[in-house]
């Protein structure tokens, strides 16, 4: 069985965003969704943690980091947003999405919908 992570509050999240910004990492994109999220019910309906470019996010807490979470990443090369699905922990998501950038949020709120979260 994987192990289980602890989630990170909401306002932890948009912090390590903040800062990596701060920094030159350039992750504006996932602070808007961060952002976006907070000011949604979704904030108290789903539970996150973070790596260096990446969001993962599920609806449990704690949670494991490979088992019914999403992974949220932005690509600033493709400018595109990357949205997997991970059900359980296999080689290669069960659902992926990628989505322009502008389109990010919008598919993202149809994305959590469609998997009823």
């Amino acid at each position: 069985m994987s192990q289980l992570v602890s989630s990170r509050s909401w306002d932890s999240i948009e912090s390590h965003f903040v800062d990596l910004n701060s920094q030159g990492w350039h992750q504006e994109e996932l602070l808007a969704l961060v952002q976006h999220i907070k000011g949604t019910s979704l904030a108290q309906r789903v539970f996150a943690v973070t790596s260096l470019d990446e969001l993962v996010i599920s609806k449990y807490t704690p949670f494991a980091i490979h088992h019914e979470v999403v992974r949220v990443r932005y690509d600033r090369s493709q400018q595109a947003f990357l949205f997997n699905y991970l059900l359980e922990q296999l080689p290669e998501p069960e659902v992926q999405r990628k989505y322009p950038a502008e389109l990010g949020i919008e598919k993202f709120n149809l994305f959590m919908r469609w998997l009823n979260w």
